[in-house]
C-alpha cells in the first residue's frame, strides 16, 4: 500500500543475503547482524539523518521458509514508529500516516521527535510520558545523540562516561554552562538502542534534557539561562 495512507511498517531498503543458507537466518546469527548493520546505514540515508533521533525503530525482515527455499534470499530494513524509550518499544503497534522518507526535511513527518511531559514518582521513576509540541509546556526534550564506547554484547547498566557526554551535549544544546546545569535543575535521561540493535553494533544513545524545577513552553535549543 502507499505510505501516504495509514500503515504500521515501511520498507526503507531491501538487500540480498549472500551466505548459503537453507533457511532464513536466525535473529542472533552473524548473517542477521551483518544485514542489520547495513540497515543502519541505509535507514539513515532514507530518513535524511541519524534515525535514532526520530521516533523510529528498525526491524529486520526475511521471506518465509517456502519462499526462501525457492530462491528468495532477500532481507528488508523495516521501519516502525517507536516511542521515547527505545529499550521497551512495542514496534508496529502504532499506525502512522505519511512516509518517513526524508523525515529530517519534513517538520510534519509523523516520526519527528516531539517534546514530553512526564510524571516522577517518589522513587525518581519517570512515567506517563505524554508527547507535546515543543512550543507547549514540557519538561523533557531531546538534546541529541551520544555514542557509547562500550564493546560489550549487553547494554551497560551504568556508564558514567556516557552520562558525562550527555551532560556536555545538554550544555551545548541549551547554552547553559555545564557547571550550572544542577543549579537550574537540569538532569539527563539516556535511552539505549533495543537489544538486537545493540548486539549488531548500534551505539548511538538518545540524550534527553529533563527539567526538574519547572517547565518551558519553547524549544530549549540555544535557550540559555533566561528561559529557565
Amino acid at each position: 500500500m502507499p505510505c501516504d495512507g495509514g500503515h504500521r511498517f515501511e520498507v526503507a531498503y531491501v538487500g540480498r543475503v549472500t551466505d548459503e543458507l537453507d533457511a532464513p537466518p536466525l535473529p542472533s546469527s552473524a548473517t542477521s547482524k551483518t544485514a542489520f548493520r547495513q540497515c543502519l546505514t541505509e535507514v539513515d540515508t532514507y530518513v535524511g539523518g541519524a534515525y535514532p533521533a526520530l521516533l523510529i525503530n528498525v526491524e529486520l525482515g526475511y521471506p518465509g521458509l517456502e519462499a526462501w527455499q525457492a530462491g528468495s534470499h532477500w532481507y528488508s530494513c523495516d521501519l516502525a514508529k517507536g516511542s521515547f524509550d527505545r529499550e521497551s518499544d512495542d514496534s508496529g503497534e502504532v499506525s502512522v500516516t505519511g512516509s518517513a522518507k526524508n523525515a529530517y526535511a519534513n517538520p510534519a513527518a509523523a516520526v519527528r521527535m516531539p517534546c514530553f511531559t512526564v510524571a516522577e514518582s517518589k522513587g525518581g521513576v519517570l512515567s506517563d510520558w505524554k508527547p507535546v509540541a515543543c512550543t507547549a509546556k514540557h519538561t523533557v526534550e531531546l538534546a541529541g545523540l551520544v555514542k557509547s564506547t562500550s564493546k560489550a554484547d549487553a547494554r551497560p547498566k551504568e556508564d558514567q562516561k556516557l552520562v558525562d557526554s550527555c551532560f556536555d551535549l545538554i550544555a551545548a544544546y541549551t547554552k547553559v554552562p555545564a557547571g550550572e546545569v544542577d543549579e537550574y535543575g537540569i538532569h539527563s535521561i539516556t535511552s539505549y538502542p533495543p537489544g538486537f540493535a545493540w548486539e549488531a553494533g548500534e551505539r548511538r544513545v538518545r540524550c534527553y534534557v529533563y527539567l526538574t524545577k519547572g517547565s518551558v513552553s519553547r524549544p530549549l535549543a540555544g535557550a540559555g539561562r533566561s528561559a529557565l
